[in-house]
């Protein structure tokens, strides 16, 4: 983590009507739920995504309660996560997340910047395969978390501080 900068606390919640909170789709064939690697959350992957990639932009970004005094808290609201996994034979993965990110700065609680992340993603190949689709769920994932990574760090304040 960047030892000077701007202080930010991140915490993601998973609101999605689902209630499988590593369920990210369904494989038509086998009926059967599709996952991310481990099993993990959606929400704890994206958190620890976020994190990783503000602390890369000079933030010093922790978890809402790892972050002692934060300047500003990031919280972001997983409305939709869905990948349709194709059935045998089939040719089209689709992917769609809908992520609500908000800032509010601790000095100024009422200045808040807020914005929708919709991220899509199709992928149309003759020779697309079930064994694939844990790649393919992986690749949007990182897709939708880069989405936000980049949205959120572009509606920050700059995480240098000028002197």
């Amino acid at each position: 983590m960047p030892e000077q900068g701007l202080r930010v606390s991140v915490m993601v919640a998973d609101d999605r009507s689902e209630k499988l909170p590593s369920r990210v789709g369904v494989a038509r064939d086998y009926n059967r739920d599709v996952v991310l690697v481990g099993h993990a959350s959606l929400a704890a992957a994206l958190e620890d995504e976020l994190v990783s990639a503000l602390r890369a932009r000079g933030y010093r970004a922790d978890h809402l309660g790892d972050t002692p005094a934060a300047d500003v808290s990031v919280l972001v609201r997983i409305v939709r996560f869905a990948t349709d996994v194709p059935a045998l034979g089939s040719v089209r993965f689709q992917g769609r997340s809908v992520l609500v990110a908000q800032a509010t700065a601790s000095q100024a609680p009422d200045s808040v910047w807020a914005d929708i992340v919709d991220t899509r993603d199709e992928i149309v190949d003759a020779n697309l395969a079930i064994p694939e689709a844990g790649a393919l769920v992986e690749r949007f994932f990182r897709k939708a978390a880069t989405d936000l990574a980049q949205r959120v760090s572009t509606g920050l304040p700059p995480a240098r501080r000028e002197s």
